[in-house]
């Protein structure tokens, strides 16, 4: 027998439901939305001493760095994400007013895990 159909999601179906969303996260991948699990405590100290390295660098200079809660658009892949951090050296752009989904990072680090 064959497995079902996995359900093709465009991106604007995947950001109405996980902006609605009050438990979890999900990350998109061209049609296809995959559930995030939490970090361990290593994941979390590598992803803390990257991001601080990244902001003493980034002091004085036109450049912000943020951590694991913004989403982020590749247009290119077709693909929504949380990555671990993220850095701009420009104007935000944005996907809409929310302004919670940034469109031109400079920088997006993912700290692999042995589930990734």
């Amino acid at each position: 027998m064959l497995p079902p159909p996995k359900p093709h999601l465009t991106f604007d179906d995947w950001l109405e439901a996980e902006r609605a969303s009050l438990e979890g996260r999900s990350e998109y991948i061209d049609g296809e939305v995959f559930a995030m699990t939490g970090a361990s405590a290593a994941h979390n100290a590598i992803v803390m001493n990257i991001g601080s390295a990244l902001h003493t660098q980034m002091k004085g200079r036109p450049c912000q760095v943020y951590a694991n809660d913004m989403k982020v658009r590749v247009r290119t892949s077709n693909t929504g994400a949380y990555p671990d951090l993220v850095a701009f050296c420009a104007e935000h752009e944005f996907q809409d007013h929310r302004r919670d989904i940034l469109l031109n990072p400079s920088l997006i680090v993912e700290v692999l895990s042995g589930s990734t």
